[in-house]
């Protein structure tokens, strides 16, 4: 699922996770303090 970053969400990715659908919805900066789960390893790589 594409959408616009504007629908990047725990909630909403929560949803399609569960579903099994696998969404390509860029990081929205603002509504993020923690990096996305599924990405998690990368940043942790980055920081160390």
């Amino acid at each position: 699922m594409n959408a616009d970053p504007a629908y990047d969400s725990d909630e909403i990715g929560d949803y399609l996770r569960k579903r099994g659908i696998k969404s390509n919805i860029p990081v929205n900066k603002r509504n993020r303090k923690f990096p996305k789960r599924e990405d998690q390893q990368g940043w942790i790589r980055m920081v160390i």
